[in-house]
């Protein structure tokens, strides 16, 4: 009897392969694939806050720091504070990130191409449609400990490990 990987593992090389096509037709702009999510958020809605846009573009607060920063000094795109509320700060696209829609866009469908190849109509429709489902039920999950490790352990495992001094400066 065939024996199947593990889901997990699957996912996982599955986004390696995509991620490494994607990225090898983005390497003319020099651009990488999260650089693409944040761009790809603000090419449906530009002039997000920051904080939905760490939503869209699947990245947290660090992280998305970072890309901005990258991204800034590309000149691809701009921080502003919202003149209505000082502590929100919105990400508007630069005249050169909007021009990069249409090279990125056909990349993209070069890639979503060899997808489609080894894939049916129906066989790639419900290929999304289990991977949306997999995706909802990981965000509503409330499980924040492995099976059998109940909060007590995890707790006692905790208290067990050795404090960590902070160095002051």
């Amino acid at each position: 009897m065939e024996q199947h990987q593990p889901l997990g593992m699957l996912v996982a090389r599955a986004r390696k392969l995509l991620k490494r096509e994607f990225e090898a037709r983005l390497a003319v702009v020099d651009l990488t694939v999260p650089q693409i999510y944040v761009l790809r958020s603000l090419w449906e809605s530009d002039g997000l806050p920051i904080s939905h846009l760490s939503s869209l573009a699947c990245s947290d607060g660090p992280t998305l720091t970072s890309l901005l920063d990258r991204l800034e000094a590309k000149d691809l795109i701009v921080r502003e504070r919202d003149p209505n509320d000082r502590r929100v700060v919105r990400i508007y696209l630069r005249p050169r990130g909007r021009e990069l829609k249409e090279g990125v866009m056909k990349a993209g469908n070069e890639v979503y191409s060899v997808v489609r190849q080894g894939l049916s109509e129906n066989e790639h429709d419900q290929l999304c449609r289990l991977l949306a489902m997999l995706c909802d039920t990981l965000e509503v999950s409330t499980c924040a400990t492995p099976a059998g490790l109940t909060p007590e352990i995890a707790a006692d495992a905790q208290e067990a490990r050795p404090a960590v001094r902070r160095e002051e400066a």
